[in-house]
This record gives C-alpha cells, structure tokens and sequence, in this order.
C-alpha cells in the first residue's frame, strides 16, 4: 500500500513537472519563434549564417563601377567612371564572404576637343604673355571625374611680368559664379598658359593655390606654337600637384 501510494505520489511529481516544461516551452516559442528547447545555447548577440542568393544583376549604366560594398556584402553604391576590362555590372555572392571594395580609379578630366582647342588657340594669341580664364562644369565630389561644359577667358590682371604671372579678373569670376547660381554647374578650375615653357605647375602656381579642390589647364608652347596640354589637382595632404588624365570626350558616356 505505501508503495501504491509513493508511486502515484511520484506520477503526479512527473506530470506537474511535464506541464511546467511545457508552459515554459510555450512562453519561449512565443517571444522568439527560433527557440528550440534541447538545442545547443549560441552566443548573445550571433546572428544566423546569410544564405547564398547566387547572382544579382545591378543593371549598372555604361561606365559605372562598383564604388563600395557595405561589410555585410549586401549592398551596393556605383561610382560613374570608366569601366574597365574587370568590371561588370554582375555580383556573385557567398555566404562564406563577402566581394571586396575595389580601389578608387584616380579622377579624370574630361575637356572636350572645341574646348580644348578654344584654349590652345587664346593661349597662342596671347603669347608671349600669358593667357588665363575659368572652367565650367560639374564634378560629383572631391575625387570624382570632372566634366568641363565650358570656357570663359578672362585678362590677366597680375601685377608684374605678365609673361611669368597670371590672375583671373574677379569681376569675371564673380559674373560667372551670379551666372552659373544654383544650377547643376559651377566652376571647377581655370586654365593659363606657359610660355616658352613645359606645361607643369611652378613654384609661383604652388603659391597660387587659393581654390584646391580646382582643376588646372596648363598649355605649354614654344615659339608661339602649342607643345602641350595638361591637368593638374592639387593635393593638400602632400602639398603638390599630381597630373591627372585629360579625355576629349565623356567618360560616363
């Protein structure tokens, strides 16, 4: 009889523990659907393993690269600019890792050929003096390409030799930045030429630098005749200009 009554006592323990077990299994499974009562317990915080989703077709226009990928290797930003041999607008994805970010394609200036040649030509009528204006144009940021819409000559006004100095007339500049407004360009460098010398920056161009972040055209010409044309930015990190490409027509495009 006390055995009868001993068992039945440890039935009912099992069945009040059973029924704890389950409520508790209810309660868990409600506030977090993923709960499994017998799985192995992972760390605060983890979160499941991404699944492979194979390719994704960014349909990325003509000239656009890939410019940054989040860590998560889910997204992704393009950068207008030339495309290259290696680019493609198709993204492989794994969830083992994630595509690396590739480098950044140093700026290029884009200087249409009447434009190019507008210049040339001001800077052979102007010889043996110096010529200088502005550009026009748009660039995305700091380190995007530039597109350069168009040119505006301007007298030097520099004091003294005016074969080895130039200044762009303010009153130009400031006529031009009224013009330009709010409008989708704005100036973005100038050009001058050197005169019986190479098209690269001098010690009095370096101590010109009031814009940075503009571009400079430098025609270089020897006997009147242009020899050269290059670009220029100027780095204020390492305080000097690097030579950039020039292209005659619209890398984006």
């Amino acid at each position: 009889m006390q055995m009868l009554k001993g068992l039945v006592i440890g039935l009912g323990v099992l069945i009040l523990l059973g029924m704890t077990l389950l409520v508790h299994g209810f309660y868990q499974k409600a506030n977090n659907p993923g709960w499994r009562m017998f799985s192995s317990p992972s760390a605060p915080g983890a979160a499941a393993p991404a699944a492979p989703f194979g390719e994704l077709d960014l349909k990325l226009p003509k000239g656009c690269v890939i410019g940054r990928l989040t860590p998560d290797g889910v997204r992704a930003r393009p950068r207008p600019g030339r495309a290259t041999a290696s680019s493609s607008s198709t993204w492989s994805g794994a969830k083992s890792s994630a595509p690396s970010s590739p480098a950044r394609e140093p700026p290029v200036i884009c200087l249409p050929d009447p434009l190019l040649k507008t210049i040339a030509d001001e800077a052979e009528d102007a010889y043996p003096m110096e010529c200088c204006g502005l550009f026009a144009g748009r660039r995305e940021d700091a380190g995007g390409d530039v597109l350069i819409t168009r040119v505006q000559p301007s007298p030097t006004v520099a004091d003294g030799d005016r074969r080895k100095s130039f200044l762009v007339d303010a009153k130009i500049q400031f006529d031009m930045m009224r013009e330009l407004g709010d409008g989708p360009e704005r100036i973005v460098g100038h050009y001058h030429s050197h005169p019986d010398h190479a098209a690269r920056p001098s010690d009095r161009d370096k101590q010109s630098v009031y814009y940075p972040a503009h571009v400079w055209v430098i025609i270089g010409l020897e006997d009147g005749h242009t020899k050269e044309v290059a670009a220029y930015l100027f780095d204020q990190t390492a305080e000097r200009f690097h030579q950039v490409e020039i292209v005659t027509d619209n890398p984006g495009n």
